[in-house]
């Protein structure tokens, strides 16, 4: 019996692949989204992945056109067509529609909060979090870990001790900065109920690697219960 030649199986780029495809989900996956204003992160990133292949591939068949296809000399309007058109005017008018959609989902990002009031507070090298629910005048006190109610958008406040931290669940939402002396704020809209993992984004010290968190989202009625 006779064999045909064996295939050659690149495994680095096999593995590349599929550790790439791995990290699309999971409790600290930004493309895993569990809120809504994670689900507009997710979104806009794909958008711009969309464009970036389209300027990709628009260039690059331009070039291999030029190179390939239609290799013979060009005027100096054809030349300067080819260049103004493909480096210039497509790019800018393909980015100027990127830059255009994402200022738009910006505000989305910075909406108020509808009743619980979250503090956050980053320390070397611990999260202090106060929970400040609607009329009440103490805060219910945690460590080391977010909980918040699905379906509704909870206000976030940021403080921090000492050196500059940053907040951030990826499965939930984008980051924010937290400056000594300086509050900052965000709010949250959880949508999945689950475990996920959040960290400090800043390096703060010698054990910022410490600085995760786990955040876990409730259901309304299980969130009061607890």
């Amino acid at each position: 019996m006779a064999f045909g030649p064996v295939p050659v199986v690149r495994w680095p780029g096999v593995l590349s692949l599929v550790f790439a495809l791995s990290a699309c989900d999971g409790p600290q996956s930004v493309l895993d989204p569990a809120g809504r204003d994670a689900e507009v992160l997710a979104t806009l990133f794909w958008v711009m992945l969309g464009g970036a292949v389209v300027l990709w591939v628009a260039l690059n068949g331009l070039i291999y056109f030029v190179t390939k296809i239609a290799p013979r000399p060009l005027n100096a309007r054809a030349a300067e067509a080819l260049i103004i058109g493909g480096g210039v005017v497509v790019p800018v008018i393909l980015l100027s529609t990127l830059l255009a959609y994402a200022l738009n989902e910006m505000p989305r990002q910075r909406d108020r909060g509808e009743g619980l009031r979250v503090e956050v507070t980053g320390h070397q090298f611990w999260w202090r979090v106060a929970y400040w629910p609607e009329g009440s005048e103490v805060p219910v006190m945690a460590a080391n870990e977010v909980r918040l109610p699905t379906g509704q958008r909870s206000e976030i406040t940021l403080n921090a001790e000492r050196v500059i931290h940053s907040f951030w669940i990826p499965a939930l939402g984008g980051k924010t900065d937290m400056i000594p002396g300086r509050e900052t704020r965000m709010s949250l809209e959880p949508t999945k109920p689950g475990e996920y993992r959040g960290q400090c984004t800043e390096f703060c010290g010698e054990s910022h690697a410490y600085m995760a968190f786990g955040a876990v989202v409730m259901e309304p009625e299980a969130f009061e219960a607890w």
